[in-house]
């Protein structure tokens, strides 16, 4: 009973700090906090592209890939494991937690995983909103998007701080002060990296192909590398902002799977077999 209550305790206390490392992004969005705002050169051609309404790969996209991504990757995954661990005796019995008296391993383990990866994923996105907000840097098509009251044909060197934009929608002038770094580009790059990891250490290896599991984190890291670019494409990002995205994500997910993950050490590896009753999943 002590057990499945300091079990539960514990969920709860790192459900209440998985929600405190989003609280920055939290804040930032609802709290509607502007960005820091920027000056430029009014010869800048760094941010005289074009404004483009639809994006070639979009956020809800980005989102989804991500999210099923993820699940085809550990439900598959861990079930073979645990049946593995069933077959080889050294699986652990079922999981005490709260009201639960047994709580499947297999299941146990899953949401272990995908709840660690989104602490990672929360974190990701916290420090590249303090980025954008904190930064303010200009986006590509800022000159499109603003459209500032100020004579761009007589342009000098100066560097223009006093100026207004005759751009009527709020959620662009946001938009286009918040480049750096790309979210699009740090999120896509923190997947693919943990999942890269994971496919490594979790996926056992077939006789049949040596190369699948290098075969399926080559797809994950063209995907990142395809997302990190359509935002160069689309003039949303700079090449820079990118790339530092790409860093920032990739990071993340290496000290998440290190420190947080424990390196997907085998959740199975306590002896003591189950019944077959308690197996199915």
């Amino acid at each position: 009973m002590e057990r499945r209550t300091a079990r539960t305790v514990r969920i709860v206390v790192d459900v209440c700090v998985t929600i405190l490392v989003a609280t920055p992004t939290i804040a930032l969005y609802i709290g509607n906090v502007a960005p820091v705002r920027r000056g430029f050169f009014c010869n800048d051609e760094n941010i005289m592209y074009p404004y483009k309404e639809k994006d070639t790969v979009g956020i809800a996209m980005v989102a989804g890939i991500c999210f099923g991504s993820t699940l085809l990757l550990l439900l598959p995954t861990e079930i073979v494991q645990y049946r593995s661990a069933m077959k080889d005796g050294r699986a652990m019995g079922g999981k005490a937690i709260c009201c639960c008296t047994q709580f499947n391993p297999c299941i146990y383990t899953i949401c272990s995983y995908f709840w660690l990866m989104q602490f990672g994923a929360m974190a990701t996105q916290a420090l590249t909103d303090i980025g954008k907000y904190s930064v303010g840097r200009l986006r590509p098509n800022f000159f499109a998007g603003c459209r500032p009251d100020i004579n761009l044909t007589d342009c000098t060197m100066e560097y223009i701080t006093d100026y207004n934009c005759l751009q009527p929608h709020a959620d662009i002038l946001h938009f286009i002060r918040t480049s750096f770094p790309s979210g699009h580009a740090s999120q896509s790059a923190y997947v693919a990296t943990f999942l890269c990891y994971y496919i490594q250490t979790r996926i056992p290896r077939f006789d049949l192909s040596y190369l699948y599991k290098h075969f399926l984190q080559f797809l994950l890291m063209t995907a990142a590398y395809f997302t990190g670019l359509s935002r160069i494409l689309d003039y949303k990002h700079h090449m820079s902002d990118v790339l530092a995205g790409f860093l920032l994500g990739a990071t993340v997910a290496l000290l998440t799977v290190k420190y947080v993950a424990k390196s997907f050490r085998d959740p199975y590896r306590t002896a003591g077999r189950v019944s077959r009753r308690d197996a199915n999943v």
